[in-house]
């Protein structure tokens, strides 16, 4: 999970800074997407990196940034209005559930349980392949991988407020997975009274920081852009100017 890479990153970091010709105090972190909450795990507690660069990283917990991706991604692919809704509410309910259960060492099976009284309740149209009680299986095992779980509860605020190093975090305007609308003004709030700290959002860049029409995950291979240069000239400036 997110805690685990935390260690795997701050653990390359211990690494460097152990190099004679390396000046720890200017090494930093850039994350992207997940990554963008790794870094700031581990500059909460480690004091000594000189910088982190958030690269559409997440300021609000998964149980947020869920329901919001798959209302967009859904709307981008043009599904019908009523059916984004019905699956919406029923993602937000699994994560609530997951969020306040987090700890039950039953919580697959008590979850999937619950998943088939909301599918009833609501008439949701689970895929024709499956019956109900396998689509809550299923379901439910997705929700609750120890990753996923992790994902869900953890919040990026518990450690952003504790980050002392500059901070850049970046978005793409077309990111329809850790969406600006969600995430931008979160982390103005948590950053405002950083020295050195910096939000960004660049207009027509999606998740991956390509120049997109929709930011829809299938565009992403389809777009010749690896990463706008628009993004590493903003990034090598906000590192040059950095005291």
């Amino acid at each position: 999970n997110s805690i685990d890479f935390a260690d795997d990153a701050e653990a390359a970091w211990n690494f460097l800074s152990r190099q004679k010709k390396v000046n720890k105090s200017k090494v930093g972190f850039i994350g992207h997407s997940e990554g963008g909450l790794i870094a700031p795990i581990v500059a909460a507690r480690n004091k000594q990196i000189g910088f982190i660069i958030l690269m559409a990283g997440p300021s609000v917990p998964g149980r947020l940034i869920i329901p919001d991706q798959q209302e967009l991604i859904m709307q981008a692919s043009e599904t019908d209005g009523k059916e984004i809704e019905e699956q919406v509410r029923l993602t937000q309910l699994v994560l609530d559930y997951i969020t306040q259960h987090a700890t039950s060492s039953d919580l697959q099976q008590d979850l999937a349980v619950q998943i088939e009284l909301w599918v009833k309740e609501m008439n949701y149209t689970i895929p024709q392949t499956l019956s109900i009680k396998s689509f809550a299986r299923q379901t439910a095992h997705t929700y609750t991988t120890e990753w996923m779980k992790t994902f869900i509860i953890t919040s990026p605020a518990d450690y952003l407020i504790d980050v002392n190093c500059p901070v850049l975090a970046l978005f793409g305007k077309n990111d329809l997975q850790v969406s600006p609308r969600l995430n931008e003004e979160p982390m103005r709030q948590l950053l405002q009274h950083q020295k050195n700290s910096e939000v960004h959002t660049f207009p027509d860049l999606n998740h991956l920081f390509q120049t997109s029409d929709t930011g829809a995950p299938g565009e992403y291979a389809l777009i010749e852009e690896t990463l706008s240069p628009l993004v590493l000239e903003y990034i090598q400036k906000w590192i040059a100017g950095l005291k």
